[in-house]
């Protein structure tokens, strides 16, 4: 499981917004059981499950606000929390819908198989190494008629699918070796 340590200055530094914040979204009954002081005391990092519930609900709680100074306590919440620059808060909490709060891998594009990316390879090469885009529109008129490969089905389709950025992307390598 993975933790965030800047929690720990949300559930001190924040404690009766968060009280209040829970208590007006999960009811009267929930209680923040955290020390009132921290000195000589480790506290173990809160978890970034418990974090993203926290900040859906601090968008529920923005979103019915009206007053200016309730909004600011709740953006200084967040930047405290976060360690984040106050005006990315505010695009979190004045987001059209709440947020998503999701670890992202950097990339969103396909990912191919290496499968396709070798017979997209050998077919620039029995193509007669054209352009990308040449070799996007040739795609669909020349597979159906090329006997000499025995092309997959699922390979097919990801071929067809495929688009002319990453068509240079996989013969960025190869097109460096073969320079003259």
């Amino acid at each position: 499981m993975k933790s965030f340590t800047g929690g720990l200055r949300l559930l001190y530094e924040h404690r009766r917004l968060i009280e209040e914040v829970l208590k007006a979204s999960l009811g009267p009954d929930v209680t923040l059981d955290v020390p009132a002081n921290r000195e000589h005391q480790e506290v173990p990092p809160v978890s970034l499950e418990t974090l993203r519930d926290f900040i859906l609900i601090l968008w529920a709680k923005y979103q019915s606000l009206t007053s200016r100074k309730e909004k600011a306590a709740v953006l200084d919440a967040i930047t405290t929390t976060l360690g984040i620059h106050r005006k990315s808060a505010l695009r979190l909490m004045t987001a059209g819908k709440a947020p998503s709060m999701r670890m992202t891998s950097g990339s969103t594009r396909c990912s191919y198989s290496s499968e396709t990316k070798e017979w997209f390879v050998r077919l620039w090469n029995a193509m007669g190494r054209m352009s990308s885009r040449k070799m996007k529109a040739a795609l669909p008129k020349w597979l159906p008629h090329y006997v000499d490969f025995e092309i997959p089905k699922r390979v097919r389709a990801e071929l067809l699918r495929m688009g002319t950025t990453t068509m240079d992307t996989i013969l960025k390598p190869i097109r460096a070796r073969q320079k003259r």
